[in-house]
């Protein structure tokens, strides 16, 4: 069901206002800009052909225009439903895409084709649906996305050279791109909204999107991007295809891919609802994440459940040892993840985390763990209650490392050193506004009566 399409202006880059009503009551308000982004004239401008219904068809329409545009075109696309299946490939640079001011609809495939099939016993593999089943693969620099709706795919849009993609002649070689702009667009009931891979130059610019019902929204796995003004919400969990609960709104890290830099992404002015983690930095083995922004975002974290006939299978899957079925996360995760003795640890450093009004957390906050170097300011931490059970379903977390924080605002870990806090403010929390296990970390606090744990080495706690 189509809860939402945009109707946008091929013509103009209207400013919108969204209000969230109740439930998943949304009203667009827009207002024209000064004229910008004109179509140009007819010569470069491709028309897809109008949709079948039949994923063949579609996809070969869509691929036939983006085959057919020059550098410096546009293709506008035809208004309804185009069934993508595969996914077409956008590999001319320079190229902006458009939906129909009366609505452009992306489907990836059939909502059932995003389950996983009930014989495989909880053996459970993406690739066939991720091979199957996705929008649109951007594949050179500097592309416009604008005004389309994209839904039941596994990716709405991926940028960079996916490396479960068969070779063909028009496969470029590298890796990952850099310029885009991808905005005023709709992407619901998609396993992931963006992807952007491998290291690019110039960032790619997520904005004023908005993201329903998806298990990650946007990712950088190290190419930059900026991600600014977008809403992503969770009105219908169950909804979300194949997991069947949201698992993040943001994630950033290097995906182990070489060369691929994991710095200059900024996260900022987003509204996150009901996801089950917010904003999350993550770096891999051996690998550094720095030189990141989350700022000005308005972070609601809410507890989900995995329905019943879920919840075995996924548990198994995602979640080894877990107890119970209910899933609820942190908002803000700053993470260098552990690895074999010949690769070492992960580390995140250098990211600025400020301003950012945070509530509705389950054991945490704001968590660092093995993260060294890092600004946390000015930030309004509330609602954080107490996981329990502690070991209850997390990705990529280990709960038992933080037992002694379990309803804090912020939990600074055994080896997350040297960091800076100062003017955040706490309010209905389970446990301490801080609670500290690192050393060399400087807490500046405004409130001389602010519960501040400190269990590590050499920390300067400041009071008024």
């Amino acid at each position: 069901m189509t809860l939402w399409s945009p109707v946008l202006s091929s013509r103009i880059r209207p400013v919108c206002r969204l209000l969230l009503g109740s439930w998943i009551a949304f009203v667009m308000a827009c207002a024209p800009s000064d004229g910008e982004d004109t179509l140009g004239t007819a010569e470069n401008v491709i028309q897809v052909e109008p949709p079948s219904g039949e994923a063949e068809t579609d996809r070969t329409r869509v691929q036939t225009a983006f085959d057919d545009v020059q550098p410096g075109g546009t293709v506008q696309f035809a208004e309804g439903t185009y069934v993508l299946g595969q996914g077409a490939r956008l590999t001319v640079p320079d190229v902006t895409v458009l939906g129909h001011p009366d609505g452009t609809v992306l489907r990836g495939c059939d909502p059932a084709g995003l389950e996983f099939p009930e014989e495989q016993g909880g053996e459970l593999d993406p690739f066939p649906i991720v091979q199957s089943c996705t929008g649109l693969f951007v594949m050179a620099d500097r592309q416009t996305i604008r005004g389309l709706t994209f839904e039941y795919a596994w990716h709405g849009i991926f940028v960079g050279v996916a490396p479960w993609l068969p070779p063909s002649d028009d496969t470029p070689s590298a890796t990952s791109f850099g310029g885009h702009r991808i905005e005023d667009n709709l992407f619901q009931y998609t396993p992931n909204g963006i992807r952007v891979v491998g290291p690019a130059e110039n960032p790619t610019i997520i904005e004023n999107n908005v993201v329903l019902n998806a298990y990650h929204a946007f990712q950088g796995n190290g190419a930059p991007i900026h991600v600014v003004g977008n809403r992503i919400q969770v009105p219908d969990p169950d909804g979300v295809p194949s997991s069947h609960y949201p698992e993040s709104a943001v994630i950033l890290n290097d995906w182990g891919i070489e060369g691929a830099p994991c710095t200059g992404s900024i996260v900022q002015g987003n509204v996150v609802e009901g996801t089950v983690n917010g904003i999350q930095i993550m770096a891999a083995p051996g690998s550094t994440c720095s030189g990141h922004e989350i700022r000005d975002n308005d972070i609601r974290i809410g507890e989900v459940s995995l329905p019943e006939t879920y919840a075995e299978r996924l548990r198994d899957f995602f979640f080894p040892g877990a107890v119970g079925s209910a899933v609820a996360g942190v908002p803000i995760r700053l993470i260098s993840q552990p690895g074999p003795p010949d690769q070492g640890v992960g580390r995140v450093t250098d990211v600025l985390v400020e301003n950012n009004r945070v509530s509705g957390g389950s054991g945490l906050g704001i968590q660092l763990l093995g993260a060294s170097g890092n600004r946390i300011v000015d930030n309004q931490i509330a609602g954080i209650q107490m996981r329990d059970p502690l070991n209850g379903p997390t990705w990529g977390d280990l709960p038992a490392m933080w037992e002694a924080a379990n309803g804090s605002g912020v939990w600074i870990s055994a080896g997350s050193d040297a960091n800076h806090l100062e003017g955040n403010t706490f309010e209905d929390l389970a446990g301490s506004a801080i609670h500290i296990e690192g050393a060399d970390n400087e807490v500046i606090v405004g409130d001389a009566e602010m519960d501040v744990e400190d269990r590590g080495q050499d920390n300067r706690i400041r009071r008024p």
